[in-house]
C-alpha cells in the first residue's frame, strides 16, 4: 500500500502543526509555497524538515506562472487532499483543487 499524501498550501501561523498531526494517521505532507519566501513574520517557525516535500516557486514568476507551476508540480504527485495552512494559502490552494 502507498503513504497517503496530501498539500498543504502556506503552512505558517498554525497551520506549522498540521504535518505532525497528519503524520499520526501515516499522511505524508507537501508543502506548497504561495511565494518565493516564506513571509517575515513566519520564518522563525518554519521548518522544512516537517515535510516530505517542498513545492516553492521561483521568485521572478508572474502570478498566473506561480498558478501553472503549481498545477504542473501537483499534477504528477499523488495527494489526496490539497488545504490552505493559513490565509495566504486560500486563493491558490482554491485555484489547484
Amino acid at each position: 500500500m502507498n503513504k497517503r499524501h496530501c498539500a498543504i498550501v502556506d503552512a505558517y501561523s498554525t497551520g506549522r502543526y498540521l504535518p505532525e498531526e497528519f503524520r499520526r494517521y501515516g499522511i505524508g505532507t507537501v508543502h506548497v509555497m504561495s511565494a518565493a519566501q516564506v513571509p517575515p513574520i513566519f520564518r522563525s517557525h518554519f521548518d522544512t524538515a516537517s515535510y516530505d516535500e517542498l513545492i516553492r516557486p521561483d521568485e521572478h514568476m508572474k502570478d498566473e506562472e506561480v498558478i501553472e507551476y503549481h498545477l504542473a508540480a501537483l499534477r504528477c504527485r499523488e495527494t489526496e487532499f490539497i488545504i490552505a495552512g493559513c490565509e495566504t494559502g486560500v486563493e491558490l490552494a482554491e485555484l489547484v483543487v
